[in-house]
């Protein structure tokens, strides 16, 4: 018999996070907000570059100026976010990307795509608004001090 039926009990330690480079779940429910504020970007891009198209062409500096606010917004969602995924050089490298009109468009969508992928690795519920709060896993410890 290896165990000592009157050892101490081992500390609970909560299942790391896969797919995250720390590997905490405060850096995976970090993820689900960042998603979210990509997927928000997302929708206000194209909403944008259409009501540009749309608009008359007085109005259309209005939509400039939104599309530059989007732009900005969703470079700093996407360095955010794939700090947590991928790392530091990655990270401000997508960032970088994401400030280039229209072109932009592309590190949006493939961080999106690698934080759904995290996300539903860990077992979370992700839909068409981003992932759902109620399955992400909960540290029982509290937030890391």
């Amino acid at each position: 018999m290896t165990e000592n039926p009157y050892a101490a009990p081992l500390p609970f330690s909560p299942s790391p996070a896969i797919g995250v480079k720390s590997g905490q779940l405060a850096d995976l429910q970090a993820v689900a907000r960042y998603q979210k504020g990509v997927m928000v970007c997302i929708l206000l891009y194209f909403c944008s570059l259409v009501g540009a198209a749309a608009v008359p062409q007085e109005f259309a500096f209005l939509f400039g100026l939104a599309i530059l606010a989007v732009i900005v917004t969703g470079a700093a969602c996407v360095v955010l976010l794939a700090l947590k995924v991928y790392g530091a050089l990655q990270g401000i490298l997508m960032g970088v990307i994401a400030l280039v009109p229209c072109f932009g468009l592309l590190p949006l969508l493939l961080i999106n795509a690698k934080a759904t992928q995290v996300l539903r690795q860990n077992g979370v519920h992700v839909g068409f608004f981003g992932a759902d709060a109620r399955s992400l896993p909960q540290n029982p410890f509290g937030p890391p001090s």
